[in-house]
C-alpha cells in the first residue's frame, strides 16, 4: 500500500517539475524583465508593427490641419511665434465658419506684438454675446427644453441669414453680421401740436455704414420700418 503512494507522489512530482515548475520559472522571468523594461524595446517593436498592418483609413475631410512648420519660423523671423500672427491666423480661419477651432500651442505669457488682439480674438470665436445657450433660470424639465429650444433655432436662423448675406457678397463672420445689424437704429421723433391734436409720429433709420446700407438691402429691411408687423393680438414695429 505506501509503495503505491510514494510511487504516485513521485510520478506526479516529476510531471509537475517538468511542465509547471518552468512555466513558473518563464511567467516569473518575463515579469522580472518587464519590470526592469528590459522588454520595453521588443514592445515598441511589436506595438509598431501592428500599426503597420493595419489597413489605411480613409481622410476625413471635415478636419483640416494647420501647422506652424520651420519655414514659417524663417518668414516671420521669430520665435515663439507672436500673439499677433496666431490672431491673424484665427480670424483667418473664423472665415470658414468651422465648427470648433482647437489650438494646441502653449502659451503661458504673453508674446509680443499683438497680446491685446490675440485676447480680442479669442474673445470673439468663443463668442460671448451672440449664440450662445445663456444662464438659465429655470427649474422644470418643459422650461429648460423651451430655453434650449430658442437658442438652437435662433442659431439656425442667424445661419440662414448668414449664408444669404454671403450669397451677395458679404465678407465676413456671423458675429460681425449680427454686430452690424444690431448697430442699426430706428429713430421715433414726436412732434406735439399744442394740446389738442394728436402728436405726429415720425421714424427715420439712423445714419448706417456703408456695410450696413448693403445689408439692408440685401434682407429688404430698407423700408421694414414702414410697415408696422402685425399679427392677431399683437402689433409692433
Amino acid at each position: 500500500m505506501l509503495p503505491t503512494i510514494l510511487s504516485k507522489i513521485r510520478k506526479e512530482f516529476t510531471i509537475w517539475s517538468v511542465g509547471t515548475l518552468p512555466g513558473i520559472v518563464a511567467i516569473g522571468l518575463i515579469v522580472f524583465l518587464r519590470l526592469n523594461g528590459a522588454m520595453q524595446l521588443i514592445e515598441w517593436v511589436t506595438f509598431d508593427s501592428f500599426l503597420r498592418l493595419r489597413p489605411s483609413e480613409p481622410i476625413d475631410e471635415r478636419i483640416v490641419i494647420v501647422g506652424i512648420d520651420e519655414a514659417n519660423i524663417r518668414r516671420i523671423r521669430n520665435y515663439p511665434i507672436p500673439d499677433r500672427e496666431i490672431a491673424k491666423l484665427l480670424r483667418t480661419l473664423q472665415k470658414y465658419q468651422p465648427r470648433v477651432i482647437g489650438l494646441d500651442i502653449v502659451r503661458d505669457i504673453p508674446v509680443e506684438p499683438g497680446h491685446a488682439e490675440l485676447v480680442a480674438a479669442f474673445k470673439d470665436i468663443k463668442n460671448p454675446q451672440h449664440l450662445t445657450v445663456s444662464p438659465q433660470f429655470h427649474w422644470t424639465d418643459h422650461k429648460i427644453r423651451i430655453h434650449y429650444f430658442i437658442c438652437v433655432l435662433g442659431y439656425l436662423l442667424s445661419a440662414l441669414l448668414l449664408n444669404d448675406a454671403q450669397k451677395k457678397g458679404f465678407v465676413g463672420s456671423l458675429n460681425h453680421l449680427i454686430d452690424s445689424l444690431s448697430n442699426i437704429r430706428l429713430c421715433r421723433s414726436v412732434t406735439c401740436f399744442g394740446k389738442q391734436g394728436r402728436p405726429k409720429i415720425e421714424e427715420t433709420l439712423e445714419e448706417m455704414s456703408k456695410e450696413q446700407q448693403n445689408l439692408m438691402q440685401i434682407f429688404s429691411f430698407s423700408t421694414i420700418h414702414l410697415k408696422p408687423f402685425k399679427m392677431e393680438g399683437i402689433s409692433s414695429y
